[in-house]
Parts: C-alpha cells; sequence; structure tokens
C-alpha cells in the first residue's frame, strides 16, 4: 500500500473512520480489525577492526613477564591456575626447521629457542602475531625406537580393535552360525558376490568394504559349503559361508595386459616413494637451516 493509505490502516485504532488522499484519489476508510502488525526494524552492521591499546600490550606484556619469572613446573602450573589461564599443549612434534608451531604461524623464533633449550625449560615472553608466548619444553625427542607415550597414540586404536575383535569372537562361541551371530548382534545376514564381483584380486567387497582378510577365506576350499571360523576384519568380525568357487576362463592376450598395467605402476609408484629415501641412505647430509633461519 502507498504511505498515507498504510499509515492509516496501521496506526490508528480499530473502528477508526476517516478520509485519506493519496496520489490515487481519496479513500473512505473504517478500520474493522487488525492482525499481524508488530514492529520491524532495519539494522545496519558497521565492521570496525579493535586494535589493542597500548596500555593493554604493556599489561599482557608485564604478565608474560612475570609468568617466565616461573621456571619451576608445578610454580608455572600454580601460576596459570591462580590467573585463571590456561596452558596449551601442542599434541605434535615439533621439527628443528619448522616455522608453525600449533595455531601460531609465524613462531620461527620461538622454533629456534626450543631447539637452543632443554627439557624443562621456560622460555622469556615471545611475540608472535598478536600475542605473548612463554613457553616450556615438556618433552625432547631423540631419533630412534619411540617410546611407549610417544607410539601410544599411533597404536592405540589398531590395538582396541583387535582386542575387540578377540572379545567378539570369544562372545559368539566354538559352534557359531549365520542365524546365531545374526541374533545375537542383531545384524542382517547379507549375500555377496552373486554377480562375481569378488575375485582373488578384488579390493571391495559391495556392501562391505575393504576386506582383505574376508576375501582370502573365501578363496579357501576349506571354507567352501559351510560356515568358516570368524575372522576379525578392518571394520567388524565377519561369520560366513562359501557357497561356492568358480573358475574363470583366462584370456592370455588379457592377463598380459593387465599384468604390464600393474608392474608399471608398482615400479612407477616404488619409483616415486623410494628415490628420495635412497639417496638420502647414500649421502652425508648435515641440514643446518635452522642456525641461521
Amino acid at each position: 500500500m502507498v504511505q498515507e493509505f498504510n499509515k492509516f490502516c496501521f496506526e490508528k485504532p480499530v473502528g477508526s473512520r476517516g478520509v485519506v488522499k493519496t496520489q490515487f484519489g481519496y479513500h473512505i476508510i473504517e478500520l474493522l480489525s487488525q492482525k499481524g502488525s508488530s514492529p520491524a526494524y532495519k539494522i545496519g552492521y558497521l565492521a570496525k577492526e579493535i586494535f589493542a591499546s597500548e596500555e593493554t600490550i604493556n599489561m599482557a606484556s608485564n604478565e608474560a613477564i612475570k609468568l617466565s619469572a616461573e621456571k619451576d613446573p608445578k610454580k608455572f602450573e600454580e601460576y596459570l591456575k591462580n590467573k585463571g589461564q590456561s596452558k596449551i599443549t601442542v599434541p605434535t612434534l615439533v621439527k628443528e626447521n619448522d616455522a608453525q608451531i600449533g595455531q601460531l604461524q609465524d613462531a620461527r623464533q620461538l622454533v629456534r629457542w626450543v631447539f637452543e633449550a632443554k627439557k624443562g625449560d621456560v622460555s622469556d615472553p615471545m611475540p608472535v602475531g598478536d600475542q605473548f608466548v612463554v613457553a616450556m619444553v615438556d618433552n625432547i625427542y631423540k631419533e630412534g625406537t619411540q617410546d611407549a607415550a610417544t607410539a601410544r597414540p599411533l597404536a592405540e586404536n589398531s590395538i582396541r580393535e583387535e582386542k575387540k575383535g578377540e572379545q567378539i569372537i570369544k562372545a559368539l562361541g566354538s559352534n557359531v552360525t549365520l542365524e546365531s551371530a545374526s541374533a545375537k548382534y542383531s545384524k542382517e545376514i547379507l549375500t555377496a558376490g552373486e554377480d562375481s564381483s569378488i575375485t582373488f584380486k578384488s579390493q571391495i567387497i559391495n556392501s562391505i568394504g575393504n576386506e582383505p582378510k574376508l576375501i582370502g577365506a573365501a578363496f579357501n576350499k576349506a571354507n567352501v559349503n559351510k560356515v568358516a571360523a570368524p575372522i576379525a576384519g578392518k571394520s567388524g568380525v565377519y561369520v560366513f559361508k562359501v557357497n561356492s568357487v568358480g573358475e574363470k576362463v583366462a584370456d592370455p592376450l588379457e592377463d598380459k595386459v593387465q599384468n604390464r598395467v600393474q608392474q608399471t605402476a608398482a615400479l612407477r609408484n616404488s619409483a616415486v616413494s623410494n628415490w628420495f629415501e635412497g639417496l638420502r641412505k647414500k649421502a652425508t647430509i648435515k641440514d643446518n637451516r635452522s642456525k641461521f633461519f
């Protein structure tokens, strides 16, 4: 509606009568009822970057200096707790030529200090970006076999999955059938390979995924026409029965082409992944970049 018409209809109380003039002429209006009206606002946004004042910077610098004076790890932790601050532990290893530590992007100065420090050392405050950073070296890793604490995150998940598989196989019992396993864990009995999609060279089983142990066991003649012993795979424990195993008529030309493609791919992958390692082993290289940059 035009402005004059709209103003009378929504700003006058119900029961009002009046004559309104608009660009279209004169209108006699009587307000019988009103509904659905509510205040509306147009909001504009103005973005403005906020910079820390000199007073804020000085205060942060002084706090960082006080924290860096706490050289004892226990007092260091107590100071953080009393100030209501938290310590950020970087989970990844810091390497000698790194320029980044965790979320700190331009941290080359801090990395150089780390490799000159000893375990337990606390740094002086260092400006990194818009922050003052006080660092503590909590561990130093030497080249060679990893200790248990370092290796644990890398191996824990695989070991847990292996133990879970052992527990499930034990719970299934010695005389397991497809039906008993299905009922125990409320899983549907699936049929795969009827379309000849499972071959000894297959990587994937439809509706299951990448399970090389299961594919290998499926071609074991001892498992034909009977329920095989449960197998712990990559993503579960499998109870299966091989209904039949067929033989594919070999095409000499097809096999020759396929073998050539596979050999070429294997050689290419080997060359890409191993050339640098072979060169490194034959050469005596000392990387001193970290001392200058």
